[in-house]
């Protein structure tokens, strides 16, 4: 990719923040938050309601479980299926945020809006949409299933009656 290459590379947080600026303005900070905001949307909240949904039926079909660290673990790699519908928005904010380089180095003739760039990915084919999505779907699991177990297990320490809201149900 041509983001990649070493003549690309910043040395440092400041001398990013100034390149930035300097080549974008201030809009360059925000450049894809709207396509981040609603991946992190969508996985977390995909997240959230398969992990509630699961915990309920645990809870009703097999009760001496539902307490169990690799239980709550188990459920937390489930939930990452959601990054499966979340990551092309992902791929949608890097390249809203990599087109200032590839203007300032002649590889692109102007920024695209999200229309264009839409078009412009759907031209490249699906598979636009999934760049790295193998090295995501390893890391994934692992960390909402870990977030999921010390949440759960550290809130049934500080409140014993942490998970009596799921025997209303």
């Amino acid at each position: 990719m041509a983001m990649e290459r070493d003549k690309l590379r910043y040395r440092d947080y400041r001398g990013t923040i100034r390149s930035i600026y300097q080549r974008e303005g201030l809009l360059g900070f925000y450049r894809g938050y709207l396509a981040a905001l609603m991946g992190v949307t969508l996985v977390h909240g995909c997240a959230f309601f398969i992990f509630t949904k699961i915990k309920e039926w645990v809870r009703r079909n097999l009760p001496g479980y539902y307490e169990k660290w690799y239980v709550d673990f188990t459920i937390g790699v489930i939930t990452s299926s959601g990054q499966f519908l979340a990551y092309p928005f992902d791929m949608i904010k890097k390249r809203m945020q990599g087109q200032g380089y590839l203007l300032q180095y002649g590889e692109q003739a102007s920024m695209f809006g999200y229309r264009e760039l839409l078009s412009k990915m759907w031209g490249e084919g699906i598979r636009s949409f999934y760049k790295g999505f193998t090295l995501n779907i390893l890391k994934t699991p692992i960390a909402l299933s870990t977030s999921w177990t010390v949440k759960n297990q550290l809130n049934r320490r500080l409140d014993d009656a942490y998970d009596l809201w799921l025997s209303s149900s």
